[in-house]
């Protein structure tokens, strides 16, 4: 059997058009760090709130926002997803809350360089 000539280049452009909506439907997560040194004791109970992040927007932002949440206490487990500007934050209940995730966030760090404080992160919704 003898293809037409166009066959092939639409059935590529149908897989190229098929996985972009995909892919637009489908999001994992830029990063997921599990901080051990927060690990809650054996049948704790934790609680998840999801944050909607001004500025959370790259690989390198994901990782500033993960490793300042990872010094949180309470905090158990960070999930970034950059698309969305979404972060997902795993928690003990009995060591932090929402509210207190929150104030961290949206509190100015120190520039690595210059030691100048900056702003880089901005709490837009928060879902619990």
């Amino acid at each position: 059997m003898r293809l037409k000539w166009w066959a092939v280049p639409v059935v590529v452009a149908a897989v190229m058009l098929g996985s972009y909506g995909l892919a637009k439907t489908i999001h994992f997560p830029t990063q997921v760090i599990t901080v051990e040194a927060h690990t809650p004791e054996q049948g704790a109970e934790l609680a998840t709130v999801r944050f909607n992040v001004h500025m959370l927007k790259c690989w390198g932002t994901s990782e500033t926002f993960t490793e300042m949440m990872s010094q949180e206490a309470g905090v158990v487990e960070i999930r970034t997803y950059t698309r969305t500007n979404t972060a997902v934050i795993t928690y003990d209940p009995a060591r932090t809350s929402p509210e207190r995730l929150a104030e961290r966030i949206n509190a100015p760090i120190r520039h690595p360089d210059t030691g100048e404080l900056i702003k880089v992160f901005t709490v837009r919704e928060i879902e619990t």
